[in-house]
């Protein structure tokens, strides 16, 4: 934190419906915002010694009017506006500090270069990771009347369970140092889902981000070309739109094959966001991640 901490306020937990209601507008253009921030009221429902100990949402002098503010939980950072005008955000961002490394998920393209500048030029932090993601939408509407193609002889579709973690968190291809802790609160919190054979072998797996998208979908190795990856989607689609909620997909925007699968769908392309990991300058660091 590098200004005064009185002009940052710490938003109570009985004001973050309020918060998320803002982003109802223009729906849905502004889903991250709101699915993140209904994500952690629904965790802190299972699990309230949690998310008091772990999970901050921040505004500036209390206010929250335009929709600006920013969560951390552990490491991880998310931050929103409804204003057209960065100027706020870009003051909420004094909040962080620059000695610690941050993983900010989910940035829309227009916040992303006012937040590397702010990180680097101002705080003099150094940029470790940055990926590219594009989101597609598909409405619970339309997700119910979707059929997923029938599930082949021989393949069981569950529910994971924490003890998976160590067998799946090794092999996905964005992990790091925090990848294990971060599935097993997804997979204790969220849905998530997994094809087994019949002697119980993972085969694919499928995980539901804070901020309620379809992500870290993954077929291990010679399983591929078995289209298990499209049945775990389907069958993810339908599990989040039958409890009554939009299905929202970030895909890699360099994994083509799965761009073309969501457009296959029919889901509305919704443009990009990424991932960037940032943090002091030191070797060590860099090392970790």
């Amino acid at each position: 934190m590098t200004e005064n901490s009185e002009k940052f306020t710490v938003l109570p937990i009985d004001e973050w419906a309020k918060l998320r209601d803002l982003y109802k507008r223009e729906w849905p253009k502004y889903i991250l915002p709101y699915n993140l921030l209904q994500n952690y009221i629904s965790w802190h429902s299972k699990d309230e010694d949690y998310v008091d100990a772990n999970v901050k949402v921040i505004c500036l002098e209390n206010d929250y009017s335009d929709g600006t503010f920013l969560l951390l939980e552990k490491s991880y950072l998310f931050f929103y506006t409804l204003n057209e005008s960065l100027d706020r955000l870009e003051k909420l961002l004094d909040y962080l500090d620059p000695k610690k490394v941050y993983r900010a998920r989910c940035v829309y393209d227009k916040d992303k270069e006012m937040f590397k500048r702010v990180c680097v030029q101002k705080f003099g932090m150094q940029i470790y990771h940055e990926h590219d993601c594009v989101m597609f939408f598909t409405s619970k509407e339309t997700g119910v009347l979707y059929e997923p193609r029938p599930i082949p002889k021989g393949i069981q579709i569950k529910q994971l369970k924490p003890e998976i973690v160590p067998h799946i968190a090794p092999i996905y291809p964005l992990r790091n140092e925090d990848t294990a802790s971060l599935f097993e609160r997804l997979i204790k919190y969220n849905y998530s889902l997994g094809a087994f054979d019949e002697n119980g072998e993972l085969l694919a797996f499928n995980l539901q981000f804070m901020s309620g998208e379809v992500m870290a979908l993954q077929v291990i190795g010679q399983h591929k070309r078995r289209k298990l990856g499209s049945i775990l989607a389907e069958r993810m689609g339908k599990l989040i739109t039958r409890n009554g909620t939009d299905i929202f997909v970030r895909v890699a925007a360099e994994n083509g094959p799965a761009l073309k699968f969501s457009e296959s769908l029919g889901m509305k392309n919704l443009g990009r966001m990424c991932h960037i990991v940032v943090g002091p300058k030191d070797e060590n660091i860099k090392n970790k991640l």
